[in-house]
């Protein structure tokens, strides 16, 4: 018998569920009951679940969710029950956020509730649990014709007007990328206006004629070549002149006495660049992954994706490094999220020894170590 965790969408969207009893990678052991609360009195077309299993695919769909015939996850009187598969619960960690959809005149609306999160206890897992199911909105919606192919009309009426619907609603998408194709015509159209002033400027600045009525660009391109001098300048904002760059003082490039672009190497920041090179040596696409960037929440996904990759055996190892210290997040052996505060400059090494996930940092001296010695 499954369990039920009780879930509710309050008036400020919040969605809050009870915690979970169950195991990392167990499937429909437990379901989710979610009470829309007040979206269930706002008329919207379908529902949508979005969930995040810190997994190397990150985000999932549910399947489109509009009456108590839909599956897995399917609605009846406000309430949406969606079952948790081990797909959901391979990773130990979910997150979960619906959607409400609604097609009006000015277009599609779509409203989301806050992200809750549950956490299941660690299990025993190997790769074969970490394998998605494919069954997503996008894997059901293109297997759709071969199932109403299969499904006997008389019987399952109910399942083929679903199906329907999905094509539908779908069919509206379409509709919707359709028109925003025509915005971006529209833009595009404004670019090459803007392409258009850009030459006159040029003409200005460098009293150069470019024709303006060629019937193709090879002409335009033999008349830009004609004066290349004109593609390499850039002129400098001053405080009589605007437009163009503005270069500080302390900045590591400035403008030499003929007008160009320098390298101040005094100024150029040696411990990222070390890092850096460094990351680059040890990198081994495949077996030893590196990564840098400038805040740890760019990177916090790519360090879980990578942790369980290392868990899993798909990568030996991998090493990282940020410029403005924070906290990422990792998965450890057990499945279980573990944050760590990273420094500024330094190089952080994961890799597994005697099946447990190990973190080294490098810093300062240390680095040298790293870039004589290897992984």
């Amino acid at each position: 018998m499954r369990e039920i965790l009780h879930a509710v969408i309050n008036e400020n969207r919040e969605l809050v569920i009870s915690p979970s009893e169950g195991f990392a990678g167990e499937h429909n052991a437990e379901i989710i009951e979610i009470d829309i609360g007040p979206f269930a009195a706002e008329g919207y077309d379908y529902y949508i679940l979005n969930f995040e299993v810190f997994g190397a695919k990150g985000k999932l769909i549910s399947n489109i969710i509009r009456t108590g015939d839909d599956e897995p996850s399917y609605i009846d009187n406000g309430v949406i029950y969606c079952p948790l598969t081990s797909q959901l619960t391979a990773s130990g960690r979910l997150r979960i956020q619906l959607e409400a959809h609604k097609n009006t005149e000015n277009g599609e609306i779509v409203k989301k509730s806050s992200v809750a999160e549950l956490a299941f206890k660690p299990s025993v897992m190997g790769a074969e649990d970490m394998i998605d199911s494919g069954s997503s909105v996008y894997g059901r919606l293109e297997n759709i014709e071969d199932r109403l192919d299969g499904i006997d009309a008389e019987n399952y009426g109910g399942k083929i007007s679903s199906a329907r619907a999905e094509i539908s609603a779908v069919d509206k998408k379409v509709d919707a990328v359709g028109g925003r194709v025509s915005v971006l015509e529209n833009r595009a159209d404004a670019s090459e206006n803007s392409v258009e002033r850009a030459h006159s400027r040029i003409d200005a600045i460098y009293g150069y004629d470019i024709p303006e009525n060629f019937s193709d660009f090879e002409k335009r391109i033999k008349t830009l070549e004609d004066k290349p001098d004109g593609l390499k300048e850039i002129p400098v904002a001053t405080e009589k002149n605007t437009g163009g760059i503005k270069l500080g003082k302390t900045e590591p490039f400035y403008l030499d006495e003929n007008g160009a672009l320098d390298i101040r190497y005094s100024l150029l920041n040696n411990h990222k660049i070390a890092a850096i090179l460094i990351l680059a040596f040890l990198n081994n696409p495949g077996t030893f992954e590196t990564f840098s960037a400038e805040k740890a929440e760019d990177i916090t996904s790519m360090v879980c994706d990578c942790s369980i990759n290392v868990i899993l055996n798909v990568i030996s190892g991998f090493a990282f490094s940020v410029f403005d210290r924070g906290t990422v997040d990792y998965i450890n052996e057990n499945f279980e999220t573990v944050s760590l505060q990273v420094e500024a400059g330094g190089i952080y090494v994961m890799r597994k020894e005697n099946e447990a996930l190990q973190v080294e940092r490098y810093f300062g001296s240390e680095l040298r170590k790293l870039l004589s010695e290897g992984i």
